[in-house]
């Protein structure tokens, strides 16, 4: 296939098809131009962040790895048609789905290597990256992180196979795949021209048409209420779970810490204090059964600049529940569970120290 190529009406000019000479040219193309990918054919107004290039997993490198403003993760292959082992490209990039999810407990670890990547690739952290790519405040781009680990959490990951020339059994493997599993996944077909200095990219999805049961509707943004909170942590997590998010809330409001929901998909729960001329969110919970601890906020107040007090606070929380959180988690979001907190006596002394570090934070 050709196109035409004229410049004011004249000198019109037939420009034939090309091809990539090697798939790092289409992995770096695509890095540098994600406006290339063309996830708004998947879903209307949709827009992506390119995260990491070849990032490792157990299965492999994942050729790119983005998420979107929704916080959800896209597991992305490039492969050109002339390669042998096309046929197994959708085993492959659901094997790296699958290789992901199994790690899903440790998203610290995961926003570490994200960390890592984004900083290599664009010199700014991955919360200032974030903000950037989706104008996000500070809250908005922590429940866009939020977000992120849950669908790392459930698996729920978009996945699009990118090549210069879609196979007839790729496309009815896409479509089949869509249509009788929760899966989402997408052939696009990428046709590309150079001339002159320019090069011209017309993508093509195939899957698109047939609607995947995985595919939720768009949401718009709202903030949640605590009712809603409590009621969303019951039916993700369990009773257990919602008794703990109404502890920290009673636990809260006992204490005089502020309390606000979140806007994002998951039901959040943030507990602040103020601290010094400005508040501090150091406590959040989820609805879907996570609790985090924000040492990274922790770290602006001055009476927790030091490392050192950093590092015996969360020395504490290990010793009253028995985390094992590793020290780098003094500048990271620790995670905890039910299974460490569902012991009423455990969480109460876990709460009992957190607002003795909040007391001293005060002062």
């Amino acid at each position: 296939m050709a196109i035409i190529v004229s410049r004011n009406g004249h000198d019109a000019m037939k420009v034939e098809r090309s091809t990539f000479s090697k798939e790092d040219d289409l992995q770096a193309y695509l890095s540098n131009n994600p406006e290339a990918l063309p996830v708004d054919q998947i879903r209307e107004g949709t827009k992506i962040l390119v995260l990491a290039r070849e990032f490792a997993t157990q299965a492999g490198p994942i050729d790119i790895l983005a998420v979107d403003e929704r916080g959800k993760l896209y597991v992305i292959e490039t492969k050109l048609y002339r390669n042998p082992d096309k046929r197994d490209v959708v085993a492959q990039v659901l094997d790296y789905g699958a290789a992901l999810w199994r790690h899903s407990s440790e998203f610290s670890d995961f926003r570490v290597a994200l960390s890592e990547q984004v900083q290599k690739k664009y010199h700014v952290s991955l919360e200032e990256q974030i903000s950037s790519a989706f104008g996000t405040d500070e809250e908005g781009t922590s429940a866009l992180l939020q977000a992120t680990a849950s669908c790392l959490e459930e698996g729920t990951f978009l996945f699009m196979v990118l090549m210069d020339q879609v196979h007839d059994g790729l496309r009815d493997l896409v479509s089949y795949l869509n249509a009788n599993s929760h899966f989402q996944l997408y052939a696009v077909e990428l046709e590309y021209y150079h001339h002159d200095s320019y090069e011209i990219l017309m993508p093509h999805v195939f899957g698109a048409e047939v609607k995947s049961a995985a595919a939720a509707p768009a949401q718009s943004a709202r903030t949640w209420t605590v009712p809603e909170v409590v009621d969303e942590a019951e039916r993700r997590a369990g009773i257990g779970w919602a008794s703990i998010v109404q502890r920290v809330l009673d636990w809260a409001h006992e204490n005089a810490f502020g309390v606000s929901c979140g806007r994002g998909q998951i039901a959040t729960l943030t507990v602040r204090a103020v601290t010094g001329e400005h508040e501090t969110r150091f406590l959040q919970v989820a609805a879907n059964g996570a609790l985090y601890v924000y040492f990274e906020f922790l770290k602006s107040s001055p009476a927790f600049v030091d490392a050192e007090r950093r590092q015996t606070l969360l020395n504490d929380i290990n010793s009253i529940t028995g985390a094992n959180l590793p020290s780098y988690m003094i500048d990271r979001w620790p995670r905890l569970g039910s299974e460490f907190l569902s012991d009423p006596g455990i969480l109460d002394r876990f709460l009992a120290r957190l607002k003795e570090a909040m007391e001293t934070a005060r002062s």
